[in-house]
């Protein structure tokens, strides 16, 4: 597998800021959520997709397991968070007691892009870590140097 260098991963997801919040979907400027943008970084820095991710409900309520962790575990490269840089993948949770269910982007120290989903912004933004996260998993894009 060829390298790709994580400036370049910054630079691509630099790229998705303002794409709207759209539930599984994966379209640079058309819609995406945080799992889309993961795999539109990856079609853009490695090449088709492995496999696309099942259906998954859009409230965190409703999962059942940690689809998005699974599918990290199986594609990206398992890293500490104390490692994670520019150009690596975070998954985290906002409530103790649910799923992981989000992903970011690290850009720099404490920020990241990711498609956020909230009531009053929902899109791609770049912005400090989510404040309430609880980190549960850190990953690097396979090849990225």
């Amino acid at each position: 597998m060829d390298h790709v260098s994580k400036a370049e991963i910054v630079r691509e997801a630099r790229e998705w800021i303002g794409t709207p919040f759209l539930h599984q979907q994966s379209v640079q400027g058309g819609g995406c959520d945080c799992v889309g943008l993961i795999r539109g970084l990856w079609r853009a820095i490695i090449g088709p997709e492995p496999e696309a991710p099942p259906p998954y409900p859009s409230r965190v309520d409703l999962l059942e397991a940690s689809i998005l962790t699974e599918f990290a575990d199986r594609y990206l490269q398992p890293i500490s968070a104390d490692e994670a840089g520019p150009g690596d993948v975070l998954v985290m949770r906002f409530k103790e007691d649910t799923p992981t269910h989000h992903a970011v982007i690290l850009v720099e120290a404490g920020r990241c892009v990711h498609a956020w989903g909230g009531r009053t912004v929902r899109k791609v933004v770049e912005g400090p870590l989510p404040p309430r996260a609880e980190i549960t998993g850190a990953y690097s894009f396979p090849g990225a140097i």
